[in-house]
């Protein structure tokens, strides 16, 4: 499983911590933890988050469910649901916002590591067919959501936790990985030359002894990545 940036909503101190450390062992990254249902609601407005594990318990019960039809609405992430106890009239009403799954305390960590692990195999292929039907893709650029499409690009450069995206129109600045963005790209083409960048094929202008060039920009191209890219290139 690929480590996902997750959000924990839940104001019970121990479960928090034991959570946390679980999420942790198994790769992820908590980027936040909320006690309260505003303070997620503020979180998921600038903070790039692939899960949330929501306690709908931990304050008023419809307060909850309006949080959850918020983040069902704009399509943030999935969500995990936890509970102090079972209700039933409860689990009717979050039914229509499709949660990824619904646990009751105490959770059990084989049933929560099994759905963690379809969530995010079948968020990655919805994404991959969406990126192949719709030829471009939607990146989060602080409140902002960008629509950048695949054939504009020209190159993309890696700066840590940060993109530089240049295209047709302008360089973009995503917090993003370089191992996020190019899941997202399609591989016919795009090609990865560098640690540090991935080009468009077809923006290729010139290869020079390594170095290939975009425009007037010539990139480096990283020894172990040479053969993948003249072979792309169809250079013997």
């Amino acid at each position: 499983m690929n480590k996902k940036r997750i959000l924990i909503a839940e104001k019970e101190s121990i479960f928090v911590k034991e959570l946390k450390s679980i999420l942790e062992e198994w790769g992820h990254q908590v980027v936040a933890v909320c006690d309260k249902y505003t303070e997620v609601s503020k979180k998921i407005k600038y903070l790039p988050v692939d899960l949330i594990i929501l306690n709908i318990d931990m304050q008023d019960t419809q307060a909850g469910i309006e949080l959850l039809q918020e983040i069902n609405y704009t399509n943030v992430a999935p969500v995990i649901l936890v509970a102090d106890s079972m209700k039933k009239d409860l689990f009717e009403k979050i039914k229509p916002f499709a949660p990824k799954g619904y646990y009751v305390k105490p959770i059990h960590l084989e049933n929560l590591y099994t759905t963690l692990e379809f969530t995010f195999y079948n968020l990655d292929k919805e994404k991959e067919m969406k990126m192949v039907e719709k030829n471009y893709f939607v990146a989060k650029d602080g409140t902002t959501f960008i629509r950048i499409p695949f054939h504009k690009i020209k190159w993309i450069k890696s700066d840590k936790h940060y993109m530089e995206i240049y295209s047709d129109e302008k360089k973009r600045v995503l917090r993003m990985t370089m191992c996020e963005i190019e899941k997202m790209l399609p591989v016919n083409l795009f090609c990865r030359i560098h640690k540090s960048f991935i080009i468009n094929i077809d923006a290729v202008k010139e290869l020079r002894t390594g170095f290939v060039c975009i425009d007037d920009m010539c990139l480096p191209v990283g020894r172990k990545y040479k053969s993948n890219l003249y072979s792309r290139l169809e250079f013997v």
